[in-house]
């Protein structure tokens, strides 16, 4: 499979620890749904990092092949300590339904 991670330029701590995390997209895996998104939880070093590394994984409801795209840490929208993430949702091509940006909080 192929993957493309995304980049952090400040506080990307997903769960709290006090440590960046990274996410990933990842495509074309045989165990994931097209388009899923990785969480590997920090610390993030320079050793080798595979996907039963994975922390969570971060799905579409929908049938999606571009699901993750585009991902963004964004600042906590719910205030609950906790950095959020919004990850576009980009429907196959002839579902007929539209796209979408998601947040998970």
């Amino acid at each position: 499979g192929t993957a493309s991670s995304t980049v952090c330029g400040g506080r990307c701590d997903l769960d709290g620890d006090g440590l960046d995390d990274l996410l990933v997209r990842a495509t074309r895996f045989s165990w994931a749904p097209p388009g899923a998104v990785l969480g590997f939880f920090g610390p993030i070093g320079t050793d080798a990092m595979t996907t039963a590394d994975r922390s969570l994984i971060l799905t579409s409801p929908l049938e999606s092949t571009s699901f993750g795209s585009v991902l963004a840490f964004i600042a906590d929208q719910n205030i609950d300590g906790f950095v959020d993430v919004m990850v576009s949702d980009i429907p196959a091509v002839g579902s007929g339904l539209p796209g979408r940006v998601i947040l998970f909080q």
